[in-house]
């Protein structure tokens, strides 16, 4: 049996008007095949694996919850309420394209929101939200455990008219200006059913009238005993919805358009809820069809993300795997094509011109493109173009999180203005799910926290034997973003290591500069009373070029870093490790110690190795990248994904709309 799990966003849906839209669907599509729970969104980790998860919009932000959880298969609500939302809370919905199954919209005009947000290609449909009697309500109440309010005394007038909104229903300004030119009982009195924001507004606006507040009893007992129900102005798709339900419970309104009040019954509501989710069941997806994985390599730190995943695939077997590697990193970094030919893997080499016009690589048959280091920086501009025209080809992208201080998705401010945009349907994220709230608001929900992809180091025998002749070796990293810090604080940093060097002949000091940056490399001659125990592992020297910082790490006894994600390298291979501050505010790196001049680099070198030094690793390592078997968690997720839309794509030639 297929099994849906249907969220609410607020913790009473009953007066958010959720249990209405959402509870209801839910037990009236169990009629139909379907077994169905329905919770409030933060009991999402108890919610169990499904089929489909039906999220509405106002939930977005747990997404990756959702994904995580419960089901790659995610289908989004869109009230009318979002209408009149801002600008940024449409480019949230049109940033997940490629990652929801579709929208079911409560109207024409929230259907035409949805569209632009989302383009032709996604599945939108229009479902209206049901006229429900209170004996239907309470229902769907009593079957999802929703706690209901105690019958209220019906202190309501002995003659009336009634006019009346639930919770949820969106009242446009024409009609409450309607009620107030135009609503004058020729006998009885004016009585209102409302939830008290609308009760104040009808007030404001000058309508005299007997309030109350909504429930579902008293509204009940309001339409059985009304003269009669008034609806004013244009007959909007609230209006309709009153007026049915109106009619539905046993009360006097003049009738709107019969076959609205057909398409507004629970039945047909529930009939086509069935036929959308019948449609997004996942069926069995060959592995041709679900096509080829795509994995783009451009900059040299891109193979050390990178390898932990082609590992997991080709230990997995059976996944189409195609390696694009630019010509430009091809020839600037040999270690890259070594550790391909060592697994049996030959790249497809295109220039980054190629990949930047589009030219190149070919897509087809492609059913996912992963890269690893994604946004609009002029660094990333390769990944970057191949990502956008991917998603035009409706082809899932996936990127991963490449730094503990990664600009665009950790940290949102960058040295040269503004914070670069991501393009990527997936990011996968190192941290736990509470870290995704430093991303930005329209990236949260294409977030996946499966953890840090530990990375393969190079056996160290040769390094090792390189270092024989002293007792113990401390590593000191450089930085990749020099720029980030000025000249003054780098030269101060270099004459601090070249000094600690001096200290202690016996000890080696080996400063790794980065692939990408080599700051020091250039700078040394500023240097001329260079230790001999002060060893450069220059990346441009070919003894040096394969040893990254896991390789080092392995026969560091200490560990000193700029800030940097060797930090987090340093703590996940069980080293001490200090960070260089001089000053810096470094909240991505508390509570490890911070270094302010060589006095701080000779107490950290010279501590006992102290509980409380690994309380505050381990503090560190649990909020930068927390998650089990990330590489596998990882590549399960991204095949889940490429199955799920390509089965889409199977069943979808063109959108469908569930109701006429």
């Amino acid at each position: 049996m297929p099994r849906g799990v249907w969220f609410c966003a607020a913790s009473d849906p009953l007066r958010s008007g959720e249990l209405r839209r959402l509870g209801l669907p839910a037990l009236l599509t169990e009629a139909e095949g379907w077994s169905n729970s329905f919770l409030p969104i933060e009991l999402v980790a108890r919610a169990g694996k499904a089929d489909v998860a039906i999220l509405p919009m106002a939930a977005i932000d747990s997404l990756p919850l959702i994904a995580q959880f419960v089901s790659s298969t995610v289908l989004i609500e869109v009230d009318t309420q979002w209408i009149d939302s801002a600008p940024s809370t449409l480019a949230i919905l049109a940033g997940l394209q490629n990652r929801i199954a579709g929208v079911v919209a409560r109207g024409p005009r929230a259907a035409a929101w949805a569209v632009r947000a989302v383009g032709p290609e996604v599945p939108v449909w229009t479902v209206p939200d049901a006229a429900v009697r209170a004996i239907e309500l309470k229902a769907a109440a009593l079957h999802f455990d929703i706690g209901t309010p105690h019958p209220d005394p019906h202190d309501l007038p002995d003659s009336f008219e009634l006019w009346f909104a639930e919770p949820g229903d969106r009242i446009d300004h024409e009609e409450v200006a309607a009620l107030v030119r135009s609503w004058q009982p020729p006998s009885g009195q004016a009585v209102v059913v409302a939830a008290p924001e609308t009760r104040v507004w009808l007030q404001q606006a000058g309508l005299d009238f007997k309030g109350f507040d909504w429930s579902p009893d008293r509204l009940q007992s309001a339409l059985t005993r009304a003269n009669r129900c008034v609806f004013f102005g244009p007959q909007t798709a609230s209006q309709s919805r009153r007026r049915a339900m109106a009619l539905r419970s046993g009360g006097t309104a003049s009738r709107g358009h019969r076959s609205d009040d057909e398409v507004l019954s629970p039945t047909a509501v529930g009939r086509a809820w069935s036929f959308i989710l019948e449609s997004l069941r996942p069926g069995v997806v060959s592995t041709r069809e679900r096509g080829a994985v795509l994995i783009a390599l451009d900059l040299i730190q891109d193979l050390d993300v990178a390898l932990p995943l082609i590992d997991a695939m080709t230990d997995r077997g059976g996944i189409d795997l195609r390696i694009v590697v630019t010509g430009w990193l091809h020839r600037r970094s040999p270690r890259v094509a070594q550790e391909l030919a060592d697994r049996d893997l030959k790249p497809l080499i295109f220039s980054r011109d190629a990949l930047l016009s589009g030219t190149a690589p070919s897509l087809d048959g492609v059913g996912g493109v992963v890269s690893f280091a994604e946004s609009s920086l002029p660094a990333h501009e390769r990944a970057h173009a191949l990502t956008r025209r991917a998603r035009s080809l409706r082809i899932p992208t996936f990127s991963f999180q490449h730094g503990v201080e990664n600009v665009g998705l950790t940290r949102l401010d960058h040295e040269d203005g503004e914070a670069p945009s991501l393009l990527s349907d997936h990011i996968f994220a190192w941290g736990p799910v509470s870290a995704g709230v430093q991303a930005s608001r329209d990236l949260r929900p294409r977030l996946v926290h499966v953890g840090r992809l530990a990375q393969s180091p190079k056996p160290t025998a040769e390094l090792s034997g390189a270092l024989t002749t002293f007792r113990s070796i401390v590593a000191v990293f450089e930085n990749l973003h020099w720029n980030r810090y000025d000249n003054a604080w780098r030269r101060r940093f270099l004459a601090d290591c070249v000094e600690f060097a001096a200290l202690n002949p016996e000890r080696a000091v080996l400063i790794k500069p980065h692939h990408g940056g080599l700051w020091t490399v250039r700078n040394t001659h500023q240097f001329p009373q260079w230790p001999t125990n002060l060893v450069l592992a220059d990346p441009t020297d070919p003894f040096w070029e394969p040893f990254t910082a896991p390789s080092i790490l392995q026969v560091a006894d200490l560990v000193i870093t700029t800030p940097s994600t060797v930090a987090l390298d340093a703590v996940q291979a069980g080293k001490r490790v200090a960070v260089a501050a001089y000053g810096l505010s470094l909240p991505a790196y508390e509570p490890l110690p911070l270094l302010n001049g060589l006095q701080d680099w000779r107490n950290f070198a010279a501590a006992e190795q102290l509980t409380d030094e690994a309380l505050r690793r381990a503090s560190f390592l649990m909020k930068t990248a927390a998650g089990d078997r990330p590489a596998e968690s990882a590549l399960d997720y991204l095949l889940t994904t490429m199955s799920e839309r390509a089965g889409m794509r199977l069943r979808h030639a063109a959108p469908l709309e569930a109701v006429p």
